[in-house]
């Protein structure tokens, strides 16, 4: 994923997606081209890192701003609604805050 800096390396091994190896790929191209478009990362205790006083429209719309920055507020509430719909989560969903939300 590139999120490793000096004086870590990779030592072995290969990164394939869609069978491109990108681990001889520029930190920057991958991160431009890459992640948060045919990969990403969650880490783990993602819910503790989170802000729980947050909407979640408001995550989601900072994740996508910053891969489609001319994006507009409505453009990017329509794409998080469909994505979530495809999840089965409800439109509600987007409007709640991790304190308020509560998984099925």
């Amino acid at each position: 994923m590139g999120y490793y800096f000096a004086p870590l390396h990779y030592t072995s091994g290969e990164i394939v997606i869609d069978g491109h190896p990108i681990t001889g790929m520029d930190p920057d191209d991958v991160r431009r081209s890459i992640l948060g478009t045919q990969i990403a990362y969650i880490p783990q205790s993602a819910m503790n890192a989170l802000n729980p006083t947050q909407k979640v429209i408001n995550i989601v719309q900072d994740v996508i701003h910053v891969h489609q920055p001319d994006a507009t507020k409505k453009e990017i509430y329509e794409l998080a609604r469909e994505r979530f719909g495809i999840l089965g989560l409800p439109e509600e969903v987007l409007q709640n805050t991790r304190l308020n939300f509560r998984a099925a």
